[in-house]
């Protein structure tokens, strides 16, 4: 960076009979100055650059960013609300829908912060409800004479999982919107111990007793399966007891 400094004199060369002769000149001085990265004196820290994108198949932008030497913390926010806090760079944001939003970066050290650059982008992947979960080799159990444990494979778009407990009686109720099974379990898990529940007890006629695993996003809730009626309907009774 080259400083240029301006100087400007005047003075009174001689006189005549309309006053004294005034001269007036300038001349400049460069001089290199040498530019720092970091914080200035009010610790500021230096500039951000940030770029936001919708990198895979998932629902989820992905948030890169260089700069903002000196900052302690750095903070991302999204349409000017501040979203996730202490991220670093290939910080991945799941945003509820697919509209176009705007990121921003915010470096921060004290009392004093900078932000970057915004970009508005978009993910399709997002807005939408999770797949089907639990179904063939995605699903296991675990059981022996004292314990019982259900599997099954995590869903990329999921931010949690729902599961459903019924009997063989309420089975035809998940054809239409008859109330039907029981909330199990509200979790961001994969597995679940149901070594508590009781055949017998629950449904003493039958002795058996089903379970539904859905997935669910900001977008809602993801499909049960099929039965031979079609696409399952829960229609949750509440908590079980």
């Amino acid at each position: 960076t080259t400083l240029y400094r301006y100087y400007r004199l005047y003075g009174v060369l001689g006189n005549s009979n309309s006053g004294p002769y005034v001269f007036e000149f300038e001349f400049k001085i460069n001089s290199a100055v040498t530019g720092e990265t970091g914080t200035d004196i009010n610790n500021t820290p230096s500039a951000i650059s940030l770029t936001a994108s919708n990198y895979d198949s998932n629902c989820g932008i992905k948030i890169e960013f260089t700069g903002g030497v000196g900052a302690t913390q750095f903070d991302l926010w999204v349409d000017g609300s501040q979203e996730a806090t202490n991220i670093t760079s290939g910080y991945v944001y799941p945003p509820a829908d697919n509209s176009s939003h705007s990121y921003m970066v915010r470096g921060i050290n004290g009392a004093c912060f900078i932000d970057s650059n915004t970009q508005a982008v978009s993910d399709p992947n997002c807005g939408v409800p999770p797949p089907e979960v639990a179904a063939g080799t995605n699903f296991t159990w675990n059981a022996n004479q004292t314990s019982q444990t259900m599997n099954w494979t995590s869903e990329p778009l999921a931010t949690g999982y729902r599961i459903y407990r019924g009997t063989k009686a309420q089975l035809g109720d998940l054809c239409d919107s008859d109330s039907d099974f029981c909330r199990r379990s509200e979790q961001t898990g994969t597995s679940l111990d149901i070594t508590s529940d009781s055949p017998q007890t629950i449904d003493p006629t039958n002795k058996v007793l089903f379970y539904l695993i859905t997935a669910y996003n900001g977008a809602g809730e993801g499909p049960a399966g099929n039965a031979t009626c079609g696409a399952r309907q829960v229609n949750s009774t509440g908590n079980c007891p």
